[in-house]
């Protein structure tokens, strides 16, 4: 690997190896915010980038050129809270708080991404991120 993306409560940091032995922060994007994941995506070379951005919520960001430009795309969300049955009365706050794991599909689904955020649920992208499903076996009722 001769490539790292660290995320920080200071942005996204990229360290690359100069020489044996030998790494340099190379770039260095959305400073200031706090980047929760990050994935180098090696079926596409694709990287994404999750932030947690307290008031405005999770937000997720990817680039197709190693960092130059990036492009905010959808990000997880709860469904709708449910009016009856467990979930109704719950008092846990009905939003996703934090994106804490990001996972490319195998070879066999070039499409796929997997994200596991706070509270507690996984969710499944098969459409290059343009929107994402619940795994509901998480959220039985």
């Amino acid at each position: 690997m001769n490539t790292l993306l660290i995320g920080s409560r200071k942005g996204l940091f990229v360290v690359e190896k100069q020489a044996p032995g030998r790494w340099a922060v190379t770039s260095h994007h959305f400073a200031g915010e706090p980047v929760s994941q990050t994935l180098a995506d090696a079926r596409t070379g694709t990287w994404y980038a999750a932030l947690r951005l307290g008031h405005f919520g999770v937000k997720l960001h990817k680039s197709s050129d190693r960092g130059k430009t990036w492009q905010e795309i959808a990000a997880p969300a709860l469904p709708a809270k449910p009016t009856t049955g467990t979930w109704a009365d719950d008092a846990t706050p009905w939003n996703v708080e934090m994106n804490w794991s990001l996972a490319a599909g195998g070879a066999a689904m070039p499409g796929r991404l997997w994200a596991g955020c706070l509270p507690a649920a996984l969710y499944r992208s098969d459409d290059r991120r343009a929107s994402w499903q619940l795994g509901e076996v998480l959220w039985p009722d």
